[in-house]
């Protein structure tokens, strides 16, 4: 959790939208200000655990509250938290009695959940005889990608945009480019540009060039409402083009605007409004870029915020040739609701509607659908990131997300939650980066990018072919249906007939389009996997696997193994084979947290972990694992603030999601802490503890705990210390469950360090325990379809997860003796049914939960096989 910081919330009426808005920082701290009256001693903090005050089921609207009295004052307080939606109807009114302690109110903070998704207002403070606090003004959201505006687009919207697009290719463009010496620099030229649009009306832009010869991606910025004409950065982006355009009547052409106020001219007829030929100017702009020989035109990013936000995703719907884009608190969508929270520019409607009193808002409203960004949202096919400001009441988030979530493509947004109309400066870099990643300025990076919603098309890579990939072992139960699915191993870039046929001495019992079926497999059996190109039948590439098998059998002693990862292994995966059918006899998990429901069972998985978390010092307070530890004789115990959570969640004091689900099951080891302080109750001399109330860490002397530092001590992950310190008996198997939070989202990852730190999990694991086996396990490669609720699962997933199969095969296969064992349990997912379902739809997480039984099978059979 962030320190506390101060509310201020100035309301603006900001009419002008550029591009590049002044961060402005709502929960920046303040000094305690004078006192004047009793009525001023009190301060109101507020903050929230979750990172940008966006929460989603199964969370809470969890809020912080820090009250504390600047005088001598010592008297009980009422706090009230009233709450309205984001169009100002009443929600709820709260209220919390507040004892006086030490010039502090001890208050656990605010829990609600709302009936309905969508952005809320609250105003909280504190009162009490003689005594009141300043007034908290803020927003938060709740399952925002839950918000529904329906498309409201009128039955001709394609047929009036590309009948306009056509008149727009027959004017003639004109280019003239003007060297502008002045704003060049010795990396790149900056030139003046007019070209002639839509309507034959001369447009502008200023348009920034490397020197260096070559084949350039380019960045279209398009502009806010009204904002000053400004110009690229000529020494910034050096390996870019960039154009910054003016749409008609703005930017460099606003000393000689004809249209008055753009949002209202040309209202009477939807072929005569403003937004027809601006919306044109940006296609306009693409057409520019492709004209010029240094641009590679496969290679076209859009951005822009407010106005320029609206105009980058309208942008992407109207030209295919966009890749890319990076839209920020955009304007000009969901208007129905917009008008309902902001004051404008629904007043400038109001003002036509006087003059114009034979229209009606049904007449602008009406008009207006040829124009929302929204009825474009589903219309976009190229990668978005969008930035938001979450106490933004000119372009609010709840229009922002009102467009978002029809958008089909791959997506992700960023929410700030200290800002208004703007976007924090971490942006910036963020949004140069996404670019890079998507349009492959990465250097000696494969990139993959979305041509379409349903496939995944390589863009200067000289080897397109298609790609199957398979361990050199597969583990199966001999007296059990054991499925082998298509989809997890098959790269398939192209919507060619690609189709994969099996082969060897395997007898399959059911030989279906997806998958295969194998109830009696014969150990040491041979696979052959054929990837075949369905024109002409010819078989594109040929792998062989070996089928090891094993027997579910009678209990012949206990068997110790233990399975680190994600929420995979959080879930249970293995529940069924172990607990449930028994595959496995004897089966005992060992770690720090209980298995639900499961007497005498531990785990080591957290939910939402990568690899790289396993290798961070925990000393937060709600996540802790007991891996890292410093070298020689000193040994680190986690953080106070977390075991003291620890405690609230065994006694049931806390309902918090992120706590309980990070906190929780911990039972056996709270005891050894203090339920106060969360210092160990019986320290030993050089033990370590990081106190979150001094953020610092602390060594035991032998009589008290002194301060230390991090640095003071080298740290590495250290299987046999962990087993020490917890008294965990050595397993016989470590199982590894990683990689879906590290790389789903990264399709140019670098796999060099996650490499690294297999190899040193592996090394610690087995000098601690020598006759031990490291077991990576494949994790699933198919996320879901792309028909699903969440948007979460994608062919861009599913070909970022393929990279990383490919990866672990072909780095760890077939080394079993350097100690690698590999397990393929992403090989029985099934990508259609193993997913749960609302109204038919895949929803959720990527989480197979169907699939989770049959996940566990090749888990036992390896298990068996070398018992």
């Amino acid at each position: 959790m962030k320190v506390f910081r101060i509310l201020v919330f100035i309301l603006l009426n900001i009419l002008c939208f550029p591009t590049n808005l002044v961060s402005e920082n709502l929960f920046a701290g303040v000094s305690s200000p004078m006192i004047k009256s009793d009525l001023d001693s009190l301060i109101l903090t507020v903050d929230s655990s979750d990172e940008d005050m966006i929460f989603v089921s199964p969370q809470n609207i969890d809020l912080k509250i820090g009250i504390k009295s600047i005088s001598n004052l010592k008297r009980d307080v009422t706090l009230i938290c009233k709450i309205t939606t984001d169009d100002y109807n009443s929600v709820d009114s709260l209220s919390y009695k507040i004892k006086y302690k030490n010039k502090e109110m001890s208050f656990d903070g605010i829990k609600y959940t709302p009936l309905h998704a969508g952005f809320y207002r609250f105003t909280i403070y504190a009162e009490g005889k003689d005594i009141k606090s300043n007034v908290l003004h803020f927003n938060v959201g709740f399952n925002p990608e839950s918000i529904v505006s329906p498309v409201d687009a009128p039955a001709d919207f394609e047929t009036f945009w590309q009948k306009t697009k056509e008149e727009l290719g027959r004017v003639i463009p004109r280019y003239k480019m003007t060297l502008m010496e002045d704003k060049s620099s010795d990396k790149k030229n900056m030139y003046h540009v007019e070209m002639y649009s839509w309507g034959n009306v001369k447009i502008e832009g200023y348009y920034c060039v490397p020197k260096k010869s070559g084949k350039y991606p380019v960045i279209v910025a398009y502009m806010g409402y009204g904002a000053s004409p400004y110009f690229p950065d000529a020494t910034a982006m050096t390996d870019f083009c960039e154009f910054v355009l003016s749409v008609r009547g703005q930017g460099i052409q606003k000393t000689k605007n004809i249209y008055g106020d753009w949002i209202t001219y040309g209202l009477k007829d939807k072929y005569d409004y403003y937004y027809r030929g601006a919306y044109m100017d940006l296609v306009r702009a693409i057409d520019f870029v492709c004209s010029r020989p240094e641009v590679n035109n496969q290679k076209i990013a859009v951005e822009g915020g407010s106005q320029g936000g609206a105009f980058s995703l309208v942008a992407c719907a109207l030209d295919k040739r966009i890749k890319v884009a990076a839209p920020h608190i955009p304007f000009l969508t969901d208007f129905r609701d917009y008008f309902k929270i902001c004051p404008w520019p629904k007043s400038s409607f109001e003002h036509y509607l006087k003059k114009n009193p034979d229209k009606t808002w049904d007449d602008i409203y009406g008009l207006l659908a040829y124009f929302d960004v929204k009825n474009f949202a589903p219309r976009i096919q190229c990668p978005i990131v969008m930035g938001i400001g979450l106490q933004d009441n000119t372009c609010p988030p709840h229009t922002n997300f009102a467009s978002y979530n029809l958008i089909p493509s791959e997506k992700k947004y960023y929410v700030y939650r200290n800002q208004k109309h703007s976007v924090d400066k971490s942006w910036w870099p963020m949004r140069a980066h996404f670019f890079r990643e998507v349009l492959g300025r990465i250097p000696d990076k494969s990139v993959v990018t979305l041509d379409d919603g349903n496939h995944v098309v390589i863009n200067n890579v000289l080897t397109l072919s298609n790609d199957i990939c398979i361990p050199s072992r597969l583990y199966m139960l001999a007296d059990t249906e054991n499925d082998i699915f298509i989809k997890p191993f098959l790269k398939r870039w192209f919507p060619y007939e690609y189709f994969v046929r099996f082969g060897g001495n395997i007898h399959f019992s059911q030989i279906l389009g997806d998958r295969v079926v194998v109830d009696k497999p014969q150990n040491n059996g041979k696979l052959v996997v054929n990837l075949i190109e369905g024109e002409n039948f010819e078989v594109i590439k040929s792998v062989e696997t070996s089928v090891l098998t094993s027997n579910k059998s009678k209990y012949d002693g206990d068997i110790f193994i233990q399975i680190l990862g994600d929420s995979y292994v959080n879930g249970a995966f293995f529940r069924d084979v172990f607990f449930t059918k028994k595959y496995v006899p004897g089966v005992r998990l060992i770690g720090m947290r209980k298995v639900q429901g499961e007497e005498g069972q531990y785990d080591e998985g957290r939910g939402g972990w990568r690899l790289a978390d396993y290798f961070k010092i925990p000393k937060d307070k709600t996540s802790f694992h007991g891996f890292m530890q410093p070298d020689g004789d000193y040994y680190y115990w986690g953080a106070t603030g977390f075991w003291k959570n620890s405690y609230l969640v065994a006694k049931g004091k806390t309902i918090d999601f992120m706590t309980v689900y990070h906190c929780g099951r911990y039972d056996d080891y709270i005891g050894w802490f203090d339920e106060k302080t969360g210092y160990l109750s019986s320290p030993k001399k050089n033990d370590l503890q990081y106190d979150n109330e001094l953020e610092s860490f602390v060594k035991y002397d032998g009589r008290k705990w002194v301060p230390v530092k991090e640095t003071d001590f080298s740290w590495n992950f250290d299987y046999g210390k962990y087993l020490k310190m917890w008294k965990i008996k050595p397993p016989r198997f470590l199982f590894e469950l990683l990689g879906l939070n590290d790389f789903r989202y990264d399709i140019n990852a670098d796999f060099s360090e996650w490499n690294a730190m297999l190899e040193d999990m592996k090394n610690s694991y087995l000098k601690a325990v020598p006759d031990g086996k490291f077991v990576i396990l494949i994790p699933t490669t198919t996320c879901g379809s792309i028909d699903n609720v969440s948007g979460v699962f994608t062919p861009y997933q599913n070909a970022a997860m393929w990279r990383l199969r490919k990866n672990i095969i072909d780095v760890f296969d077939d080394r079993e003796h350097d100690g690698y064992y590999i397990v393929d349990i992403g090989i029985v997912v099934d990508e259609n049914n193993g997913y749960d379902k609302e109204n038919g739809i895949q929803k959720g997480l990527p989480h197979p939960y169907r699939s989770y039984s049959k996940m566990g099978i090749p888990l036992a059979a390896f298990i068996q096989y070398y018992r």
